[in-house]
């Protein structure tokens, strides 16, 4: 004679599991770094060797350094920086739209927190700081 079970062998109803499944990925916590990173943009006080001294050597140092510097134009020391600060081509080249052919850097525009800083920095007067 031959039993059969109504019994399933599986651990798990599947409708059960589908429904564990929602239940805990809809659990979140809005955790601030998570949503919108760590960065915070601090355009209060913008210093050359904290601030803009790094974001030039990182987004520009690459073309224009060297012994054949891109345009001519080297940006390595604060002098050379501080200069097109002044003359106002700093700002002029970073903060133009993506795909105009004089936007700098030409990899990719900068964040808004990048040229933020740069426009404080010029509007303070370049300064070595």
């Amino acid at each position: 004679m031959t039993f059969k079970s109504n019994r399933r062998t599986g651990f798990l109803n599947p409708p059960l599991v589908a429904v564990l499944v929602l239940v805990v990925s809809g659990c979140y916590y809005d955790v601030e770094e998570t949503l919108y990173g760590t960065e915070r943009c601090n355009i209060q006080w913008v210093g050359f060797a904290s601030d803009i001294a790094p974001l030039v050597s990182l987004k520009c140092a690459g073309c224009h350094s060297g012994t054949a510097p891109s345009g001519g134009l080297t940006l390595q020391s604060h002098a050379q920086i501080a200069s097109i600060g002044i003359s106002g081509a700093l700002v002029d080249r970073t903060h133009r739209p993506a795909g105009d052919g004089l936007a700098m850097p030409p990899s990719g525009r900068l964040t808004e927190c990048e040229l933020s800083k740069i426009q404080n920095w010029v509007n303070q007067g370049s300064p070595d700081n």
